[in-house]
């Protein structure tokens, strides 16, 4: 679901176009636990600019190995 928000919210260029950026990206079954009309009102049009906030603040400006986390 998030390469879905990355996809809706337009995102996923700008992303690409960081190199050694890191994502904390939340699984999918995290997305699953939110209740379906507030999941829905998440990824609704309206919402996209909240959603893109959301989003921008999971992003780390430097490459993370797993360690590191």
């Amino acid at each position: 679901m998030t390469t879905r928000a990355l996809a809706d919210t337009g995102m996923a260029d700008r992303i690409i176009a960081m190199p050694g950026v890191t994502m904390l990206a939340p699984r999918d079954s995290a997305y699953m636990q939110i209740p379906t009309g507030q999941r829905s009102a998440l990824f609704a049009p309206a919402h996209r600019a909240a959603l893109a906030e959301a989003l921008s603040a999971l992003l780390i400006a430097r490459p993370l190995r797993a360690e590191e986390l």
